[in-house]
C-alpha cells in the first residue's frame, strides 16, 4: 500500500511508486535520480525531506515530498 513520503522516519527504505507532480517537477527530479520505481532512504524527516537514491541526498521540499507515494520496504536485518 503507497503513503506519502513525507510520513516515514530517518532510516526508513521504500520504493518510489507514484509522482503527484506537474512536468517540470518530475523532470528535475528524474534528472537527479528519483525515478519512477527507485529505492530511497529517508535520511531527514520533515522540511526538508532528505532522501538517498544510490549514493546521491537529495533534499525534498514538504510541497513535493507530500505528492511522491511510496511502498516501504523492510529494514535489512544487520545479523
Amino acid at each position: 500500500m503507497a503513503v506519502p513520503l513525507t510520513t516515514l522516519r530517518p532510516g526508513d527504505r521504500a520504493r518510489v511508486s507514484q509522482r503527484d507532480l506537474c512536468c517540470h517537477e518530475c523532470d528535475l527530479l528524474t534528472a537527479m535520480g528519483l525515478t519512477d520505481q527507485c529505492r530511497l532512504t529517508v535520511c531527514r524527516g520533515g522540511a526538508p525531506c532528505v532522501v538517498q537514491v544510490d549514493s546521491t541526498r537529495l533534499a525534498l521540499s514538504r510541497a513535493i515530498a507530500c505528492r511522491i507515494m511510496v511502498d516501504t520496504e523492510e529494514p535489512v536485518s544487520a545479523d
